[in-house]
């Protein structure tokens, strides 16, 4: 398993994908699973620095990744008051595609076996699963 703390700095996401390729078994997976980790990290990230840390510089994201037997688990955690997942509208809807945001969950959605969203005051976690089979 890694653990990444990154400043709330765009410039952060380029440590995700050296990070990642350093986990035991990263290069067994297949180009595919590869791309999705890398791909479904990133947009967390860049969401959890625009939105949910708002940029400020002094808050900190946590990315977990740890490669289990059968998936992957990935946990990218702000210090945002978090967002409805459920109230995030889909950019291929008609009426939302001019919309400058919500792409990202929506590649990831489509990326990930499983997507949850724990919210507390001051802190939000998101969770998602890759199968590796």
């Amino acid at each position: 398993m890694i653990e990444l703390r990154l400043p709330s700095v765009l410039q952060s996401i380029r440590a995700i994908e050296p990070a990642v390729s350093g986990l035991p078994g990263w290069g067994e997976l297949s180009e595919q699973i590869r791309h999705n980790v890398v791909l479904s990290t990133t947009e967390l990230v860049t969401n959890a620095i625009i939105h949910g840390n708002r940029s400020q510089q002094d808050r900190l994201v946590v990315v977990e990744v740890e490669i289990k037997t059968s998936e992957i688990v990935i946990v990218v955690a702000d210090e945002g008051a978090g967002f409805d997942l459920a109230a995030i509208a889909d950019p291929t809807d008609a009426e939302h595609r001019e919309r400058l945001s919500g792409r990202g969950l929506y590649i990831v959605r489509n990326l990930v076996h499983s997507l949850t969203v724990d919210r507390a005051a001051d802190s939000c976690r998101v969770t998602i699963i890759i199968r590796l089979s």
